[in-house]
């Protein structure tokens, strides 16, 4: 009997007819699943272990971990991610405990701290070594990378212990596009894609054509036209993005809303002010916090108001937008450049003489209300070569007269300045890796090298296309967080057919690869 394990994947109404469709296609097969929440009626799975408000904070109250302890020999596993676990672990601070599952066996209330983080990783990894070893699970297939910190053991050991895992993955700059990876480190190599649409391209349902290369006069700055799924968000930039407290509020902190006419302002206050009435306790509670997140969030604008310059150097500089945070981009694919400290060091002792690193903070950081960490601008600042601008300046200035763009993993700055022929350098695990014209590496030897090297020389539109053509070739149309907005009932219903379809035929196909399926 082939044992799988979903993780998150058929959790929603949308994703579980990919898992009936499996099941149906291999007789006998167990599925074991990951919900999104423990209570969920009538679920897909054949056994749900654990779910999202059950794991965020290690409760996992299916199991008795009271028991259970780590070895010698788990730990020799868990130490080699121990340290990325528990910075990883840094952004469910901002969850509602209440909301989620309380732990059980005398487990107190999770207070973030050193020791708090430590014995949740612990937790994490007890409860992952145990399902495995009990289900002797034969393939993983999950919704997403791990970027909450509760399913990052489970990954780390299906790499150790050589158990297939396959991970869907989708990214801003195109939008209902998934990507199909093995590992995070394998990020933006193609070749399993395109490996698997050889197995399955004949029974796929027909995809909408050119959702990927269509992005090409958009990247390259001239108008297109696209499907409202595959259209980016654009970047938040300069002073009409507004990032103070009042903004904060009205636009409920969400980076892609803008609450600006009287009316837009009324409708936000009356949303504020039902929710208090109706949830009178439970809004004042949740007010206290954001007031307090409002302090720390105007101290950290202030820090860095007090260091950043907004004239741009005269000499060859360099730029490097930073990622708002906590965010996936470095969480999950940044590495130990999680901390954009770090990163910022690194690049700026790769310059030649004379150039600069100018650095710029993510807009978002503080529409979301994240705070960074006290003399976090300072330390930054007081790096040699370093020019930190304000972050309502204007982001086009700054790529036209830049040298080249640094950022983590990617970004949508870096992804403009790559198409209109800036050099492109990412540091961690990029979706872009084998694009033309990008590098990445973390060295800080072959960083001097490709600064010396001089201008890259623009990419060609033909490379850009080309380029863009095998990722359409290697990714997969489709949404597996639900039904894209904006779409009318009849595109909605066609749209999750086909993801439902398609995706049921690649996780068939790779699993054939893997020995675990006859296909078709």
């Amino acid at each position: 009997m082939v044992q799988l394990l979903f993780v998150k994947l058929g959790s929603n109404p949308e994703t579980r007819p990919i898992v009936e469709t499996i099941r149906s296609r291999l007789p006998g097969c167990r599925i074991l699943g990951v919900e999104e929440r423990l209570d969920t009626p009538n679920s897909v799975f054949d056994e749900v272990i654990t779910s999202h408000d059950d794991a965020l904070f290690g409760s996992y109250s299916k199991f008795n971990l009271t028991s259970l302890h780590m070895s010698s020999e788990l730990y020799e596993e868990v130490r080699l991610f121990e340290g990325q676990a528990m910075r990883m672990i840094d952004r469910i601070k901002y969850h509602n405990q209440k909301e989620y599952i309380s732990p059980l066996g005398g487990v107190p209330r999770y207070q973030d701290s050193f020791d708090s983080r430590a014995d949740l990783v612990f937790r994490h990894s007890l409860f992952w070594d145990l399902i495995l070893k009990t289900w002797k699970i034969d393939a993983v297939v999950s919704q997403n990378f791990s970027h909450l910190g509760f399913d990052l053991p489970l990954v780390k050991f299906c790499q150790n212990r050589s158990i297939p895992h396959l991970i869907f993955h989708d990214v801003g700059q195109f939008p209902g596009v998934l990507y199909v990876q093995e590992r995070v480190e394998d990020l933006g190599v193609l070749e399993l894609g395109e490996n698997i649409r050889k197995l399955c391209h004949e029974r796929l349902i027909s995809e909408t054509p050119n959702r990927v290369t269509s992005h090409l006069s958009r990247l390259t700055g001239t108008t297109t036209a696209l499907n409202l799924v595959h259209m980016p968000q654009l970047a938040a930039q300069g002073k009409q993005f507004r990032t103070g407290a009042l903004s904060s509020l009205l636009n409920l902190g969400n980076p892609r809303l803008e609450v600006r006419t009287v009316g837009e302002i009324t409708a936000a206050l009356i949303k504020k002010l039902s929710r208090l009435v109706m949830h009178p306790v439970k809004t004042v509670v949740g007010a206290t916090k954001t007031f307090r997140r409002i302090v720390h969030t105007r101290r950290s604008m202030r820090d860095e108001s007090a260091i950043s310059n907004e004239v741009l150097p005269k000499s060859k500089f360099v730029f490097f937008p930073l990622h708002f945070q906590p965010e996936a981009s470095t969480s999950a694919k940044g590495r130990h450049f999680v901390d954009q400290r770090e990163a910022v060091a690194l690049v700026a002792r790769s310059l030649p003489a004379n150039w600069m690193l100018v650095v710029k903070e993510h807009p978002h950081q503080w529409r979301r209300l994240y705070s960074r960490n006290r003399n976090y601008w300072r330390r930054i600042a007081l790096i040699p070569k370093v020019q930190v601008v304000p972050h309502n300046a204007e982001n086009l200035p700054i790529i036209q007269k830049c040298e080249g763009v640094v950022s983590i993993s990617h970004s949508t700055l870096a992804v403009e300045a790559w198409a209109n022929g800036k050099k492109v350098i990412f540091l961690g695990d990029s979706h872009l890796r084998e694009a033309p014209g990008i590098f990445c590496t973390n060295s800080l030897e072959e960083l001097r090298r490709l600064w010396d090297s001089g201008a890259s020389g623009p990419i060609t539109e033909p490379e850009i296309l080309a380029y863009l053509q095998r990722v359409e070739n290697a990714t997969f149309e489709g949404a597996l967080y639900g039904t894209p907005a904006k779409l009318s009932a009849s595109e909605a219903e066609s749209f999750n057919r086909r993801t439902q379809h398609n995706i049921a035929e690649v996780i068939l196909s790779w699993l054939s690869m893997k020995n675990l399926a006859n296909y078709p």
